[in-house]
């Protein structure tokens, strides 16, 4: 079954002094992460901006992301690395239980 992932389209850190400082540059800034989102996830899209104290500056961590449902390659990418992942710990459980048997009888 499909899942729904998260796509990011921009992440990012950065202190105050790093963002443009008039209005027009700072709207082109934003625009700019905007404009990386697909037009039809622009319903969809969200941005998480948290601000803070780093050093000497006002820290901005910006995010900008949507949301889909995984295409048919990444759902048969994902399937594949789940059972690797299964094989893996089925592999070390064995290897586990071989020793407590020897250990133990």
């Amino acid at each position: 079954m499909k899942e729904e992932i998260k796509v990011v389209v921009f992440s990012d850190e950065s202190c105050e002094y790093d963002l443009p400082e008039n209005q027009e540059e700072f709207l082109k800034w934003w625009q700019d992460k905007f404009d990386l989102v697909p037009a039809e996830y622009w319903d969809v899209a969200k941005v998480d901006c948290h601000a803070g104290m780093q050093y000497d500056c006002t820290q901005l961590e910006v995010e900008v992301y949507y949301y889909r449902t995984e295409t048919d390659v990444e759902e048969a990418a994902r399937l594949e690395k789940e059972a690797d992942r299964r094989k893996f710990i089925e592999a070390q459980e064995l290897r586990q239980f071989e020793k407590l048997k020897a250990k133990y009888g």
